[in-house]
């Protein structure tokens, strides 16, 4: 059984404004990516910037953390299972975006608007698939993943057999026309460009 949440933060002004999808990276948590335990450090304070814009914020909570947060998650416990189910999860993470989007725009404040993601590392990674899937993810920024997965095949990142079809260049063509804004870094830590 798998249950997840996410944090919605609607802004005053009320009806018609948009909606952004806001995805942590791996080790992540919402409330740390929202600024309620201070600084944002690597998420830049994007939250608060956007609702100094007047948007909607959905941050879906992904089971990827590590630390003392509960509820316990313990993803080496996690994929295997998945993998059992012939899932993975690239799978189990575009989902849960998929149906925190559902949740979101089932409220009458945001019946009609228009959705937006930007994901940081895996978040950029997890907003890649759920934008390729789902039409109504109106534009993308995906920041510090998008790569070759030939170089970095990351088993949380990479479904299996993935390379028969879809790594990161056919993901990014799946999401066209539709706006794609891919940041990579020359000091990123993890991947080079």
């Amino acid at each position: 059984r798998y249950s997840a949440f996410a944090l919605l933060m609607l802004p005053t002004r009320g009806r018609n404004a948009p909606l952004v999808i806001v995805q942590h990276g791996g080790l992540g948590l919402v409330e740390a990516v929202a600024g309620l335990r201070g600084s944002t450090s690597n998420y830049n304070d994007v939250v608060a910037r956007l609702r100094q814009r007047g948007c909607a914020i959905l941050l879906p909570q992904l089971p990827m953390w590590r630390d003392s947060a509960e509820p316990r998650c313990d993803q080496e416990e996690l994929e295997p299972r998945l993998r059992l189910l012939g899932g993975s999860f690239p799978a189990l993470h575009a989902l849960t975006l998929c149906r925190a989007l559902d949740a979101a725009l089932a409220l009458p404040e945001l019946r009609t608007a228009s959705v937006g993601l930007a994901g940081l590392s895996y978040g950029g990674c997890n907003g890649i698939y759920a934008a390729a899937l789902d039409p109504r993810i109106g534009a993308l920024l995906t920041s510090g993943f998008f790569n070759d997965r030939h170089a970095y095949p990351l088993p949380s990142a990479v479904p299996p057999g993935a390379a028969r079809a879809f790594l990161d260049a056919e993901l990014g063509a799946l999401v066209c026309p539709r706006p794609l804004w891919i940041e990579t870094a020359d000091q990123d830590e993890f991947f080079l460009p």
